[in-house]
């Protein structure tokens, strides 16, 4: 069973990869069958989304971060090489961005309460 999305059905077990048009998952209601590397894609989406989220911790960063990674994959699809390990390279590719996204998250300053606009801290009561 899917779920209503736009008005359409969609099967949950498919991925729309965002801003490429690209669906992985079953075959398009258009009668499209997918190449032997997609149908391999497809049946790692479950273990990526498993790795994901024990990198981020979180269910919806996790999803984001599959995204991005079959993104970039399928970007550079060309410089896999048939044969090779499939779930290895989405691997890398997965973990690379991860670090990616974390090392840019960490140089990135925090901004402290004190610093927001019209902040006035409370005065302490007993030296609480």
């Amino acid at each position: 069973m899917g779920r209503r999305i736009n008005g359409q059905w969609r099967d949950p077990r498919t991925v729309r990869v965002r801003n490429t048009g690209i669906t992985l998952g079953r075959a398009t209601n258009m009668g499209q069958r997918l190449s032997p590397l997609h149908q391999e894609i497809v049946s790692l989406l479950p273990w990526l989304r498993a790795v994901a989220r024990s990198l981020t911790h979180n269910p919806t960063e996790a999803d984001d971060l599959v995204q991005e990674t079959l993104m970039k994959a399928i970007a550079s699809i060309e410089q896999f090489s048939p044969g090779t390990n499939l779930r290895a390279w989405l691997c890398t590719i997965q973990r690379n961005t991860f670090y990616t996204k974390y090392h840019k998250n960490a140089r990135e300053p925090l901004l402290m309460v004190e610093e927001l606009p019209g902040f006035t801290p409370r005065p302490r009561r007993n030296g609480r």
